[in-house]
């Protein structure tokens, strides 16, 4: 059995496991959209790996028979997911995005408008910089679930 955007799977995971928030805790949409993306990129090496170990995570989520703590969420994301999301994000031709790219946005906003503030010294200062980068993230975001081409712990 192969996992698709199925909800009958995720109804009996739930009665199988006796968890409600399976469906975040196994990262579903994620695992999803990367699995597709590394169906449609180019044939290398290192892509062979990476979909060897999402069939892998895809098996033991198959055979899942009691709830998935936080910890061990965290593990197979770490394991199995960020790997090949990580290869698809650096790829611009791909397009991938992570929940971690509205983070850097406003990081650097942050940074430019304290920057921008400290040289021209202004009295009273409206992060002009921070709230673009925000509106532009935000978006950025938007599309790529749109598009299905996001990825993200608990997603």
């Amino acid at each position: 059995m192969e996992i698709n955007n199925d909800e009958r799977f995720i109804n009996d995971l739930i009665k199988r496991t006796g968890q409600k928030n399976i469906r975040n805790r196994i990262h579903y949409y994620s695992f999803l959209n990367v699995k597709n993306g590394l169906k449609e990129t180019y044939n290398s090496e290192l892509n062979q790996r990476l979909i060897s170990k999402l069939n892998e995570y895809e098996t033991i989520i198959l055979n899942l028979d009691k709830p998935v703590n936080r910890l061990k969420s965290h593990d197979f994301y770490k394991n199995y997911i960020y790997p090949a999301g990580y290869h698809l994000e650096r790829k611009e031709k791909y397009k991938y995005v992570s929940k971690y790219d509205l983070y850097v946005k406003i990081i650097i906003g942050l940074i430019l408008d304290l920057v921008i503030w400290f040289m021209f010294d202004f009295g009273l200062y409206f992060p002009v910089l921070t709230l673009i980068l925000i509106i532009v993230g935000i978006k950025k975001r938007e599309n790529a679930k749109k598009n299905k081409r996001f990825f993200g712990q608990y997603y």
